[in-house]
This record gives C-alpha cells, sequence and structure tokens, in this order.
C-alpha cells in the first residue's frame, strides 16, 4: 500500500512539477493562476479575513464567490498564516496527498 501510495504522489507532484517550471519560464518566473477565479476568492477570503467584509473590497459586501465553502477557508487560511497568494495552491496539494493516501488504503481494503 505504501509503494503504491509513494508511486502515485510522485507521478502526481512530478507532473505538478513540470508543469510549475513550464508555467514559470514562461511567465518571466512570476506565479499566476489561469482563471481569474483564484484570484476572486483570494480577494474575498483576504477581505473577510483582514477586515470582516465579505467582497472584492473592504468597503463592500459582494457576494461574487462560485464557492463560498472554499473562500471562507482561505480566510482563515489568510488570517492564520498571512496573505500569500500560494495558499490555496498549497491547500490543494495537501489535500490531494489526503485523497490519495485515502484511495490507497481503500484500495487496499478492497483488495
Amino acid at each position: 500500500m505504501i509503494k503504491s501510495f509513494i508511486t502515485t504522489a510522485a507521478i502526481f507532484f512530478g507532473m505538478c512539477l513540470v508543469y510549475m517550471l513550464l508555467m514559470l519560464s514562461e511567465t518571466e518566473n512570476y506565479f499566476t493562476y489561469i482563471l481569474d477565479d483564484a484570484y476572486i476568492h483570494l480577494a474575498i477570503a483576504r477581505n473577510f479575513a483582514q477586515h470582516g467584509v465579505w467582497g472584492v473590497t473592504e468597503y463592500m459586501f459582494s457576494s461574487s464567490s462560485s464557492s463560498p465553502a472554499f473562500t471562507f477557508l482561505l480566510s482563515g487560511l489568510i488570517y492564520i498564516s498571512g496573505n500569500n497568494e500560494l495558499i490555496p495552491l498549497i491547500f490543494n496539494f495537501v489535500c490531494t496527498i489526503h485523497y490519495l493516501f485515502s484511495e490507497c488504503i481503500l484500495w487496499s481494503v478492497l483488495s
């Protein structure tokens, strides 16, 4: 089970590393998200964590988030660790590791 988890995680993170290196080489070593949704979530989460306002700006409420639970979770992470645009990426990597490990356990039990 551990061997399959390590293999799966290595393949996944290897593909992510190749993608990130290609992306950084094309953007002059500047990290950016492809879709604007990530930045909308980050703006709302930052304003909620720092100012207590659920909106794209700190001055007014606006319900612009397509997934409020994720934005609320991001606001907690921003409140704890500070404002950083890599927080969603790191959070998704941690969730992926948890998911892969859970799947390996499930498949080892079923087989």
